[in-house]
């Protein structure tokens, strides 16, 4: 049974999905991470970079993704 207390993601041991910071602030952030996301893509591959560069930018992209889903479902608690 303690296997599962580190699978908790709340205080009541389970996670729930919803929206994390539902105000207007919140989405703004949101939209800015993935605006930043498809800048870093279009950067990738716009300006025909060399191989190092893409890996950089595409990797940039991902991660400005992730942090957008993550701001709003809060997966880190």
């Amino acid at each position: 049974m303690q296997f599962f207390n580190l699978l908790a993601f709340s205080d009541a041991d389970y996670w729930e999905p919803g929206i994390g910071d539902p105000t207007f602030l919140g989405w703004f952030t949101v939209g800015m991470y993935f605006i930043a996301s498809v800048a870093c893509a279009l950067t990738a591959f716009s300006r025909s970079p060399n191989r190092a560069e893409r890996l950089f930018w595409m990797s940039f992209f991902i991660a400005m993704g992730l942090l957008g889903i993550n701001k709003q479902l809060e997966l880190q608690k």
